[in-house]
């Protein structure tokens, strides 16, 4: 009998090869891997008796990734075998997946246990083959883990021993139900693993690249018999609990159109809130929007320093909250503190308090502007509105969000990730209102021409300040809406206490601006009068209509 029929047989009853066996171990349903995000990026899970190979240079993750598996496995009521390669003894292995929270000391000597592969190399590979696949039935292990496959490479110094090694165990253990993973040092794309490939089900490649000063972790599926793989390169965070990954959210826009990912039917309140706009609760904006913004839509709110943009965000936000429409507020530049005291500053500081607080329907994600991990940002936001079921969301600002797409990966990525950002918001039903913040000019096609989001967006609006006669005047206009014809009025608005954010009604004396506007020459915003201005009558008895300073405040 061959090396190979040998070890078949000491599998189990020798009836276990004959085809009707062979066919049944083909058709093995799918376990998931118990990381987050990985069986969505694998089409569903690993097939139940399949060879993994998880290939990777040193420090990126592959011993975490398979420990991380192992452990869920356990804990799942599956019998798991973990074997340490010879570079690292039992001990330091354990000490290692000590540090994460997916490990559980109650599972290991029982649901999990550990070997060492040294204590089967004495008589050769041969032999060692034939103990741990005895071991595995004997112990009716479900899944093993084999950490250090480069270390089976140099037992016999023989690379065609090792690679029969690993067909010769991989095949005896997919008869028996058994799943393999085993990390291998390397790249996917060295000559030297292109045969041992060829043995595997499902090749996952993992690599660490630096961008200046910062490394990036990153997974890509290479090989994956009988699924649907997403293609490409996700992100890989390795943190206290474990590994995640972080599928690019081009791919699940994706997905998404192509009707793979189930889309979240509507619950009846988010029903009967479909039928009415998303309000600002401003009664005069509201008004002039006729209603409010449209629901499921993106708006994309454009505008220099200091024109209002992050109020009226927060306005929004606020609004929905109170509507008890469950909100998220992705703050990528104001820390919460700043945040509230912006709120106290007009007013409604207490009811931003409430609707933070335990029971409340506002959610604020606040993530430094440093260093951003995009995949890991979308990813988070994406959970988040899994977790609460969010119907209003607010950016603020993209401008991060757009750097950080760029420096973490490619330029070039911009333009798609912005796109698919706005479809996964669509598809989820949410409506959103995207701050963006413009230099100080203005004029009427400026920042509407260029890059992706003002053309994938359903609605802008623009905020600008403008000085007429030595005085600073801010005005709002609406370039786009759906569902509506461009609104060429130019509108005045004030912040006051209390209200906040305050339209008057259509800026009198504006035409000069009009003018201006319509023959897209520049008005300059930053304060100063343009050198040669003869705007029209001032609008001051539309700005004294208010109840605070027109001037007070600024975002």
């Amino acid at each position: 009998m061959s090396e190979h029929g040998d070890m078949l047989a000491r599998s189990g009853d020798t009836e276990a090869t004959d085809a009707t066996e062979v066919v049944e171990a083909m058709a093995r349903p799918i376990d998931p891997t118990g990381i987050s995000n990985l069986d969505m990026v694998l089409g569903g899970g690993l097939q139940r008796g399949g060879l993994t190979l998880v290939v990777g240079p040193p420090g990126c993750g592959k011993t975490t990734l398979a420990g991380h598996m192992a452990f869920a496995a356990a804990a799942a009521g599956r019998r798991v075998l973990i074997v340490a390669s010879l570079s690292e003894p039992v001990t330091k292995l354990l000490a290692h997946l000590r540090t994460f929270r997916f490990y559980d000391e109650a599972l290991v000597g029982d649901a999990l246990r550990v070997h060492s592969l040294q204590q089967f190399l004495p008589h050769g590979l041969a032999t060692t083959g034939r103990e741990l696949v005895e071991i595995i039935r004997t112990e009716r292990v479900d899944l093993v883990v084999l950490d250090g496959f480069g270390s089976i490479r140099d037992v016999d110094g023989n690379p065609q021993a090792a690679r029969e090694f690993l067909y010769n165990v991989s095949a005896a253990l997919s008869l028996q139900g058994a799943t393999t993973v085993i990390t291998v040092e390397g790249r996917a794309n060295e000559p030297n693993f292109h045969r041992e490939a060829t043995t595997a089900d499902v090749i996952l490649s993992l690599d660490v690249t630096r961008d200046n000063v910062r490394a990036h972790r990153w997974l890509e599926v290479m090989k994956a018999r009988g699924t649907s793989t997403i293609s490409g390169l996700h992100g890989l965070t390795i943190d206290g609990s474990g590994a995640k990954v972080r599928p690019r959210l081009e791919t699940r826009a994706m997905e998404a159109e192509h009707g793979l990912q189930a889309r979240t039917d509507p619950t009846p309140a988010m029903a009967t809130a479909a039928s009415a706009r998303a309000m600002f609760g401003l009664p005069r904006l509201d008004a002039v929007l006729g209603g409010g913004l449209p629901r499921e839509t993106s708006t994309l709110v454009l505008g220099g320093v200091g024109t209002g943009k992050t109020l009226l965000g927060l306005m929004f936000a606020l609004a929905g909250a109170a509507s008890g429409e469950p909100t998220i507020y992705l703050s990528l530049r104001e820390n919460r503190r700043q945040l509230l005291s912006k709120a106290e500053a007009f007013g409604f500081g207490e009811a931003m308090r409430a609707a933070l607080a335990p029971g409340g329907h506002l959610t604020l994600l606040r993530r430094p502007p440093v260093e951003l991990d995009i995949d890991r940002l979308a990813d988070e936001l994406l959970t988040e509105f899994d977790r609460m079921g969010a119907q209003r969301l607010v950016i603020d600002s993209i401008a991060e969000w757009e750097r950080a797409v760029g420096e973490g990966s490619d330029p070039r990525r911009v333009s798609n990730h912005l796109a698919a950002l706005i479809e996964i918001l669509g598809e989820r039903r949410v409506t959103s209102l995207i701050i963006r913040e413009t230099d100080g000019l203005l004029n009427r096609d400026g920042d509407l021409t260029s890059g992706t989001l003002p053309a994938t967006v359903e609605n802008v609006v623009r905020l600008a300040q403008v000085s007429h006669r030595q005085r600073s005047h801010r005005i709002l206009t609406f370039p786009k809406l759906r569902g509506a014809p461009s609104d060429p009025t130019v509108y005045a608005f004030v912040l006051t206490t209390g209200e906040g954010f305050r339209v008057l009604g259509a800026f009198r004396g504006d035409s000069d601006i009009s003018e201006a506007l319509s023959e897209h020459e520049v008005i300059d915003i930053r304060g100063t009068p343009p050198p040669s201005s003869t705007m029209g009558p001032s609008p001051e008895d539309d700005l004294e209509r208010t109840d605070g300073d027109p001037d007070q405040g600024s975002t």
